[in-house]
């Protein structure tokens, strides 16, 4: 039991590094217990089927456990309700995680920790709104874990502006760009204060919107296919 777990972690007779745990079956408040007495666990000392979620673990248990569980241990992840510290946990311990599902990433987390967190997840939620570059080619490459992509914004900037530009939006390749556009309905595109060269003839935007705020100067838009 979870009373019983707690009693022999806690115990000083028990010596440090002592003791391993298959974690198979274990429900949250052993799961709590363990956690709590990780002292007692030596590294990669948890082992089996381990799930794990905010309903009744904090970010640091998660951390906890996670960072003394076997590399191979499966475990999995709900991330429903996840604060901003628990998926840094989660991220920081990305190696030990086999599957997250129920997760939405933001701009709060870092570009590093999206790229973890949507490298083991499955239908996750991306609230594009203020990512950055950085975020955005994360989420590019890890395009696999994403189901939708919501308020996407991309740009033209000056130095891309005209015909001869690499790619058509500042932020993202036009390779980046196809793997965010399949996974969005709806993007915002920001124009500059001169000529807008707006090509999306090279993109596949089937079931895709396009908000264009093309702003000042001779602007030129193309639509996609």
């Amino acid at each position: 039991s979870a009373a019983e777990m707690t009693d022999l972690l806690g115990s000083a007779a028990v010596a440090a590094g002592s003791v391993s745990v298959d974690a198979t079956g274990m429900t949250e408040a052993q799961l709590v217990a363990v956690a709590a007495g990780v002292a007692k666990i030596p590294a990669n000392g948890i082992t089996g089927v381990m799930s794990l979620s905010t309903a009744g673990l904090t970010e640091i248990e998660i951390g906890a456990l996670l960072s003394d569980a076997s590399i191979g241990a499966t475990v999995t992840v709900d991330a429903t309700a996840m604060t901003t510290a628990d998926l840094t946990a989660l991220s920081t311990n990305i190696a030990k995680v086999d599957a997250i599902t129920n997760l939405t990433v933001t701009d709060t987390q870092s570009s590093a920790e999206i790229g973890n967190l949507l490298s083991k997840a499955s239908g996750a939620t991306v609230n594009a709104a203020s990512m950055d570059a950085t975020d955005l080619g994360q989420v590019a490459a890890n395009i696999g874990g994403v189901g939708s992509i919501t308020n996407l914004t991309l740009t033209i900037p000056d130095a891309t502006s005209d015909a001869s530009r690499a790619n058509v939006f500042a932020e993202v390749t036009d390779a980046q760009a196809q793997s965010l556009l399949t996974k969005t309905s709806a993007v915002t595109v920001t124009g500059n204060a001169d000529a807008d060269w707006i090509d999306l003839r090279g993109f596949d935007t089937t079931g895709v919107s396009f908000a264009i705020n093309a702003s000042n100067g001779d602007n030129v838009i193309y639509s996609g296919d």
